[in-house]
C-alpha cells in the first residue's frame, strides 16, 4: 500500500461556481442531463462526445458513436487521475445518486466531517462522542491490487438524541472512474460501536 493522502473537509466540496444543477423532474419521458454535476469539480470533465443522463429514474452515460449503449454512469467521466480527483469523484457520486433520488441537498458535502470540525463541534459541546484516536479526514491510497481508494466519515441526525456516523469506502476501478461504494455503520451514540462494526451495504448504479 503506497503512502495515505489526507484530506480536509473543504476540499471535498465542489470549486467551480457558476455551474447550475439541473431541475428534478419525477415525469415519465422526461430526459435531465447531468453533466453540469461534472463540470463543477476542477479535476473532473465528461468524455469528449459522452453525455450523463437521468431517465425514468435511471442514470447512466452514453457515447454519441454508440447512443443505444447505456453505461454505469461513472463510465463517462475522466480525469487527471491525481488523489484529490478521487475524491471529487467520490462526492460526484453520491450528488448524482441522491440527484436520482430527488434529494438535491448536498448533505455528504454538508455532513462530512474532518479532524478540525470534530475538535470545533467538541469546543461547542456539540460532539456527542469521544474524540477518536485516529484521524477521520478523507483520506486516499491505493489498496494491495492498486485500486485507488477513498474513505471519508459522515456525521448526522437520526432522530432525538440519536447522531451517527458512517464510514464510506469507494474503491475505484484499477482504470478509470467507475467505483463501488460500501457503507458501514461507525458509530451511534446509542448504540455501541462494536456492535455495528458487522454491518454494510453496498451500492451500485
Amino acid at each position: 500500500m503506497r503512502q495515505k493522502i489526507f484530506f480536509t473537509k473543504k476540499a471535498a466540496e465542489p470549486n467551480v461556481a457558476g455551474k447550475r444543477m439541473p431541475s428534478f423532474i419525477k415525469e415519465e419521458g422526461i430526459i435531465c442531463k447531468l453533466d453540469s454535476f461534472v463540470h463543477q469539480f476542477s479535476q473532473l470533465l465528461v468524455k469528449s462526445g459522452w453525455n450523463l443522463w437521468l431517465h425514468d429514474g435511471k442514470v447512466y452515460s452514453f457515447s454519441h458513436k454508440e447512443p443505444e449503449q447505456k453505461k454505469n454512469v461513472m463510465a463517462g467521466i475522466i480525469g487527471d487521475e491525481s488523489p484529490l480527483s478521487y475524491l471529487q469523484a467520490a462526492i460526484c457520486y453520491h450528488e448524482l445518486l441522491h440527484f436520482t433520488n430527488g434529494m438535491g441537498e448536498r448533505w455528504y458535502v454538508k455532513s462530512l466531517v474532518d479532524d478540525s470540525f470534530i475538535r470545533y463541534l467538541d469546543l461547542l459541546g456539540e460532539w456527542p462522542f469521544e474524540l477518536f484516536s485516529f484521524s477521520l479526514n478523507p483520506v486516499f491510497f491505493y489498496d494491495s491490487l492498486q485500486h485507488p481508494v477513498i474513505v471519508f466519515y459522515t456525521f448526522s441526525n437520526k432522530g432525538p438524541d440519536t447522531e451517527v456516523i458512517y464510514k464510506h469506502i469507494h474503491r475505484f476501478d484499477y482504470s478509470g472512474y467507475g467505483l463501488k461504494w460500501n457503507e458501514k455503520l461507525f458509530a451511534s451514540s446509542k448504540v455501541h460501536l462494536s456492535s455495528w462494526n458487522r454491518l454494510s451495504r453496498d451500492h451500485y448504479f
